[in-house]
C-alpha cells in the first residue's frame, strides 16, 4: 500500500501527502503505465496490463475493484451485467478451468486433439 502510493507520487498520479480513501488507493493499479515493480523484467514492471483488463471489463458494461488486507490477501471483484448471461457464447477449457467467450469475440475455432 505505502509502496504503491510512493510510486503513484513518482508518476504524478497523486500529489505528495495527498490522502486517498482505501478503495481509491487500490484503483491506482488500473492507470496505464502504473507499476509497483522495482525492476523491469520480461514479466513485470512495464506498466501494461491492468488498465487493459479494466478497459475490457468496462466495454462489457462491468466494473472491477480491488481490496487487500495484510496477511489475508487481495480480493478482486468483477461485476458484469446479467445480460451477458444471455448472449451466445463459446465454452472452452484452459488449464482445467472453463471459460465462456462471447461468440462475437471468436474469429475461428480449431479442434486440437489430445
Amino acid at each position: 500500500r505505502v509502496h504503491g502510493l510512493k510510486k503513484a507520487v513518482e508518476r504524478g498520479l497523486i500529489a505528495e501527502g495527498q490522502i486517498l480513501p482505501e478503495h481509491e488507493i487500490w484503483q491506482l493499479i488500473f492507470h496505464a503505465g502504473f507499476s509497483t515493480a522495482e525492476q523491469v523484467t520480461d514479466l513485470s514492471g512495464r506498466g501494461v496490463g491492468m488498465d487493459v483488463v479494466k478497459r475490457n471489463i468496462e466495454a462489457l458494461r462491468g466494473t472491477i475493484a480491488l481490496s487487500s488486507e495484510v496477511g489475508r490477501g487481495t480480493l478482486t471483484q468483477i461485476r458484469l451485467p446479467l445480460t451477458l448471461a444471455m448472449i451466445d457464447g463459446f465454452l472452452t477449457m484452459v488449464g482445467g478451468v472453463n471459460y465462456v467467450l462471447p461468440l462475437s469475440a471468436v474469429a475461428e475455432c480449431i479442434d486440437v486433439p489430445d
